[in-house]
């Protein structure tokens, strides 16, 4: 998890360095690769210049500051809760970490709960629905690996629970469903009068949007929450310096044969030399996708029938990349899995595609 920190004060910068000394991994849903990877804001440095290169580029950013001091910063860089970064600001005594942003979706309030354990501090949690004791349906989608549809749904339905009010739910029947239904959530079979919606895929979860606009025009009732699986890992291998484009139209090709949509992607996966190979990180970048990689060894271990390359062995150090790579995630993610693309290669670019096998389980939301 990579994760910008800066601090302005001298005691702040001590507290920095006990964070990034203390503060080594974190504990997410959907997020095996739970080392923090640290970015320091350099003494003296541009820093409003610094705050928005990292708020593109890191998954996680901490303040220890004023919090006033991060929020005239972030301000004119928050784009939207489903893919805005966490904050946390903390005083520089380190008493308190408090998430400013992203506590749902972004993981910030469970980072702020690990870090303040960490460092022996107290997580100041402000979010309605944790207060309140209700059931997150956004966490519940983050840590499931579902992606959610319109972020004003999230409102319409937190709202509701937080009035006391039931939610009608509707749950595609082709989807397994495993433990009980959350409380205060009915299910419904009529997925035009649900509050919420499970879709099959990205396609269901569109026609969903749909219809609810159709069936209330203008100001009426919000658009639901509408949930859908992002089943796809797509296992990525390139030689280096290949153009962005080039790598973009292969997999737009690819993508598109299979009637997959980048919505459906829930990571991009390669060896770990490629972690800064521009056509990657790029792709990565544009479609808010998140970059998850490894080294030669942890790819060599993986177990498996994978497509063997002597011109890849001899340059990375292991038969294969993208298949290896795709595979080991789903492996970490724990949910059964299969391969809809072999390695499929061209023009200096290697593919592969793991679809898993995902169910509606409901466990805990918060």
């Amino acid at each position: 998890m990579k994760t910008g920190i800066i601090a302005l004060t001298p005691k702040g910068r001590m507290l920095q360095e006990t964070i990034m000394e203390k503060f080594t991994s974190v504990n997410l849903p959907q997020t095996p690769d739970d080392t923090v990877e640290w970015e320091g804001y350099p003494e003296n440095g541009n820093i409003d210049q610094w705050i928005e290169t990292q708020f593109e580029e890191c998954d996680a950013f901490i303040f220890i500051t004023a919090a006033g001091i991060a929020v005239r910063k972030i301000a004119p860089l928050i784009s939207s809760k489903l893919t805005d970064p966490a904050v946390l600001v903390l005083d520089c005594a380190g008493e308190y970490v408090i998430p400013l942003l992203s506590g749902h979706v972004g993981g910030g309030n469970a980072i702020a709960a690990q870090l303040a354990a960490a460092i022996h501090a107290t997580a100041v949690i402000t979010t309605a629905t944790d207060v309140e004791g209700k059931f997150a349906w956004d966490v519940w989608a983050k840590n499931r690996g579902f992606g959610i549809l319109d972020k004003d749904g999230i409102a319409h339905v937190s709202s509701a629970l937080l009035r006391k009010e039931d939610i009608k739910l509707w749950i595609s029947p082709r989807l397994k469903v495993a433990g009980e239904i959350p409380e205060q959530s009915i299910l419904t079979r009529g997925r035009i009068y649900a509050d919420t919606v499970i879709a099959t895929d990205y396609a269901e979860a569109v026609s969903a949007a749909d219809t609810a606009r159709l069936k209330n025009p203008g100001n009426g009732k919000q658009v639901p929450l509408i949930l859908y699986p992002k089943r796809f890992i797509v296992g990525i291998g390139c030689k280096k310096n290949t153009p962005p484009e080039v790598l973009e139209e292969r997999l737009l090709s690819v993508l598109e044969k299979m009637h997959i949509s980048f919505e459906e992607v829930i990571a991009f996966t390669t060896i770990d030399i490629k972690k800064e190979e521009p056509a990657i990180t790029q792709l990565a970048k544009k479609y808010h996708i998140k970059l998850h990689t490894y080294n030669r060894d942890v790819l060599s271990a993986v177990e498996g029938s994978f497509t063997p390359s002597a011109f890849v062995s001899e340059t990375v150090g292991v038969d294969n990349v993208c298949e290896r790579s795709a595979k080991k995630l789903a492996d970490d993610l724990g949910e059964t899995s299969h391969f809809i693309l072999r390695k499929f290669a061209g023009e200096g670019v290697t593919i592969a595609i793991v679809r898993r096998d995902m169910e509606v389980k409901f466990e805990e939301a918060r």
